[in-house]
């Protein structure tokens, strides 16, 4: 198994992103499969990488060929961590394209490396903050119940982050996500936040560290349930962005703006 160790953190150059909820218990889309997990699709220039499978990899197939999506066009699988809602679509994925990098936390499952190796492919073991591709980072292994990853995406109009459960609590991700990145505004949060299990006054934390790190946008999906949403939308109003199978958030490296913006497509450009 390869290990990240080292930081290599790349002269930045902005590049469009698009990312498209793949996976979610909610459509946004008509016609789109819902299931209890997560899958994003990310796309920043060039590089297209996948951020977990969903628990279904026929759901997931089956959005991806509705939305027009090929999965043979994807270069990276990113493993939030080991839960059925975030791996189960990865065999079916990997059936079809066994030429992609796989990155998976620290200390995953010895049945589920194999399994990976089994497609003839050495997964990378993110233990620590790493530049995967440009503008593109894992913010490393987070430690608790489960050991997670989240990823960072570096655009123009600052640090995107992309979470699957934060299982650990979502307040350290938006921490490592403002050390990693210095300097950069966290322009928006999206996944899952794990409000399951936690107090009124826990929750009131989480949204207080929300208003003290300046979170910009977010997009909660996933496990926030609907009454997590809801404060959510409460609170940040428009800058809420309501998720779902099939929605797609642009952020342009440029002032451009889409004179005629598709279903379930949510545009952003420089300084908007």
């Amino acid at each position: 198994m390869k290990h990240l160790d080292r930081l290599n953190h790349s002269s930045q150059k902005y590049e469009d992103v698009r990312l498209t909820l793949l996976y979610d218990s909610m459509a946004h889309v008509r016609g789109l499969k819902t299931g209890w997990g997560f899958s994003c699709l990310v796309e920043v220039g060039e590089t297209t990488l996948l951020f977990d499978t969903g628990g279904d990899g026929n759901i997931l197939l089956s959005n991806m060929k509705k939305l027009g999506v090929n999965p043979k066009a994807v270069q990276i699988v990113l493993l939030s961590h080991n839960r059925a809602g975030h791996i189960g679509g990865l065999a079916e994925f990997l059936q079809i394209n066994p030429q992609v990098s796989v990155y998976i936390p620290e200390s995953f499952p010895k049945r589920i490396i194999e399994s990976i190796e089994k497609s003839g492919i050495e997964p990378m073991h993110a233990a620590h903050f790493h530049e995967i591709k440009p503008s593109l980072f894992t913010l490393g292994t987070f430690t608790g119940f489960f050991r997670e990853q989240a990823l960072a995406i570096n655009s123009s109009m600052g640090t995107i982050l992309v979470t699957g459960c934060a299982h650990h609590g979502v307040i350290p991700i938006l921490q490592k996500a403002k050390e990693a990145l210095p300097g950069k505004p966290i322009y928006l949060a999206l996944g899952g936040f794990h409000f399951y299990g936690l107090s009124d006054s826990e929750k009131l934390i989480v949204f207080e560290a929300f208003k003290m790190l300046k979170v910009q946008k977010v997009a909660p999906c996933h496990c926030c349930e609907e009454a997590c949403r809801l404060r959510f939308k409460k609170v940040y109003g428009h800058n809420y962005i309501e998720m779902g199978v099939g929605k797609v958030i642009r952020i342009d490296s440029t002032d451009e703006l889409i004179k005629n913006n598709k279903q379930g497509v949510y545009h952003d450009g420089f300084g908007h």
